[in-house]
């Protein structure tokens, strides 16, 4: 079965080569793994890629992929794939942009790191084939991979940092994942002499500074290598934000299987402060961030006292509550609860019934009032990556008729499985959809024209 498939790569630090007429970003732009294809669980083998290597040669760089699937518009293209190498297990290559092809905007996007993914447009053959790889589960392989074009945009990966990104290898130097500790690495260590570290702090929270020399400068005074966070005082969220504000390469600790996204303490402790607040309040990791960020961790002062004993034991139980009625929805709903993002209960001043939520098993993205649903519309390409097809599917149609029931124009778009898996009588509701009927009426009326002319 020949299929075609758009693969993104969230990219990480970008390292640029600029001279009047270009822009050069190397990239690495796909490599071997699993992939999730509409819900269908494809292995990309490192042999195919290699043989897929040459089509990426002189491949277009297009801004956004194409709605004619391949690009078959000159207006379209914004530089040329250059370089394009196989090692190991993905092909690493330059993006060349041309200056005279892209927009000041978009040229200054890339150079700031705003512009930050590379989405593969390409076909390939989807062989069924169970197996798994890397302890990943698939049921098919990819063969025969021929690359069309390349997009980059700010789109998020589907293959994510640091597996596929920005980057002459692909790798992280000096960046390693620690159990204990998220990482951030600030220059090449392979370059310097590393000569020790120290501890410092930032908003009341200590982190570690690897400092380093750089070889062969015996005189040279010693620089920042990067930073280490202690999983047990720094969520991910913050250290990935203390990083970035700092230019440097971000990853994760590595966390054990069985963990849960959102537990960064060991079995046992008492949950933090910052773990108590955001349970107490509702919030998310990127809101607890802001709110750290206007108000300071004086805030914590507005926590109820720490519970012991019986009550305790009643809070607790109230939780498990909580978690089963997340069950229950998840099984109404089709769903998954999510422990990083997901909330059991509603946020405070948002709507108090899941029906009004486009996903009501963790209450995200609500849909009243008319606005929220609009943002929800609009920001659909954006947050669909995290969920399944099958979610998609779910989330994708309540959003669409909580929107015409508003009254807002909904566009269809053939590219979104989703929108495809629409019921009928939705879809003839979106602007630019043609049902089969009136395909078929625009065929009979054709070949009318055609017998008069014979």
């Amino acid at each position: 079965m020949r299929m075609y498939a758009l693969k993104s790569v969230e990219a990480g630090k970008f390292e640029i080569r600029e001279d009047d007429e270009s822009l050069v970003v190397p990239a690495v732009i796909t490599r071997e793994d699993v992939y999730d294809y509409d819900g269908m669980l494809v292995y990309e083998p490192a042999e195919e890629i290699g043989e897929a290597t040459l089509t990426a040669q002189n491949a277009w760089i297009v801004e956004n992929h194409p709605a004619e699937v391949i690009l078959t518009k000159a207006e379209d293209i914004r530089g040329r794939v250059a370089s394009a190498v196989f090692e190991e297990d993905r092909v690493k290559a330059d993006l060349t942009f041309f200056k005279n092809r892209c927009s000041p905007q978009y040229l200054a996007d890339i150079k700031k790191g705003r512009v930050k993914s590379v989405s593969i447009g390409f076909f390939f053959d989807c062989v069924p084939q169970a197996g798994e790889f890397n302890g990943k589960h698939y049921d098919y392989v990819m063969r025969d991979i021929f690359i069309d074009h390349v997009a980059v945009g700010s789109w998020t990966g589907r293959c994510s940092y640091p597996l596929c990104g920005i980057g002459i290898n692909g790798k992280l130097k000096g960046a390693n994942p620690y159990p204990n500790e998220h990482s951030c690495r600030l220059r090449d260590p392979e370059t310097l002499d590393i000569v020790g570290s120290g501890d410092r702090k930032h908003n009341s929270k200590t982190y570690r500074v690897i400092f380093g020399k750089p070889k062969g400068e015996k005189d040279a005074g010693s620089v920042e290598q990067a930073y280490r966070y202690p999983v047990e005082t720094w969520s991910e969220s913050e250290a990935r934000k203390h990083c970035q504000a700092h230019d440097g390469t971000f990853e994760p600790a590595i966390k054990k299987e069985g963990d849960s996204l959102n537990q960064e303490r060991r079995e046992g402790e008492p949950k933090t402060d910052r773990e108590r607040f955001m349970e107490h309040y509702n919030l998310t990791d990127e809101q607890m961030d802001q709110i750290l960020e206007w108000i300071g961790e004086d805030v914590y002062k507005l926590l109820p006292e720490r519970r012991e004993g019986l009550a305790q034991a009643q809070e607790e139980g109230e939780r498990e509550k909580l978690h089963e009625a997340a069950e229950a929805r998840e099984k109404k709903y089709g769903i998954k609860f999510r422990e990083d993002k997901g909330h059991l209960t509603p946020p405070a001043d948002y709507p108090q019934d899941e029906e009004d939520y486009a996903d009501p098993v963790n209450y995200a993205y609500p849909l009243v009032p008319e606005d929220r649903c609009q943002n929800a519309l609009a920001r659909w390409g954006a947050f669909r990556e995290e969920y399944t097809q099958p979610e998609r599917n779910v989330i994708y149609e309540r959003i669409v008729k909580r929107s015409l029931q508003y009254g807002i124009t909904v566009k269809y778009n053939p590219e979104l499985q989703e929108a495809k898996a629409l019921p009928e009588n939705i879809r003839k509701q979106l602007e630019g959809y043609e049902s089969a009927d009136a395909l078929k009426a625009k065929v009979n009326v054709l070949v009318k024209q055609l017998e008069i002319m014979v």
